[in-house]
């Protein structure tokens, strides 16, 4: 195993562990987390299927990152990307993990239906609106700069835009669970980092 595939499988390990500990976690103390491209509550259908899609798409993902750690012929050979690939997967998980502590109880997957006890301003969230949706698009660019290839590259395109969608629609969810609160929050927080 070469030292880039050391660190595919590092980084791998963590991001999905980080995102699948604090899930299973919540959810096993009874907090409704997992509802992406479920019909749950007052969801639309418009929602759904794209949630759906994004489901598939970031499954698939996570299939392609595993099978190119060890199955990969169209390798960039440029060791300076493939390091700023690493540095980009970690500050990913950074963004992850920071998002998931700075939500608390609140973290949900996908549109619930539900209404939320609070809307997540701090930590991570006086920064980005998204945080989680910026740890995954970093996260996944970094992974393609490690092990790319032309399919990844689709991949990665077809997920990051999804995600986009995704957050459109919760940001109408969200307008019309929090109102004015809502609307003031966008008005200073940026949707990613800088717009």
């Amino acid at each position: 195993m070469s030292g880039f595939q050391i660190w595919g499988v590092i980084v791998l390990v963590l991001f999905y562990g980080i995102y699948l500990w604090r899930g299973i976690s919540l959810h096993r103390s009874g907090y409704p987390v997992f509802a992406l491209g479920r019909a749950v509550g007052e969801k639309e259908r418009e929602t759904l299927r794209i949630e759906r899609l994004l489901m598939a798409s970031c499954l698939l993902l996570a299939l392609l990152e595993c099978v190119n750690l060890f199955i990969n012929r169209y390798r960039l050979e440029s060791t300076v990307i493939r390091v700023i690939g690493v540095i980009l997967c970690v500050i990913g998980i950074g963004c992850l993990a920071l998002a998931e502590v700075a939500m608390g109880r609140s973290w949900r997957v996908g549109v619930t239906g539900t209404p939320q006890r609070r809307l997540a301003v701090r930590g991570a969230y006086a920064i980005s609106r998204n945080p989680v949706v910026v740890g995954f698009d970093l996260f996944y660019i970094g992974f393609f700069l490690l092990f790319a290839n032309l399919p990844h590259l689709c991949l990665l395109i077809l997920t990051v835009g999804l995600l986009h969608m995704q957050i459109l629609e919760e940001e109408k969810y969200l307008r019309k669970t929090f109102g004015p609160d809502y609307a003031a929050y966008c008005h200073k927080t940026a949707r990613y980092l800088i717009f």
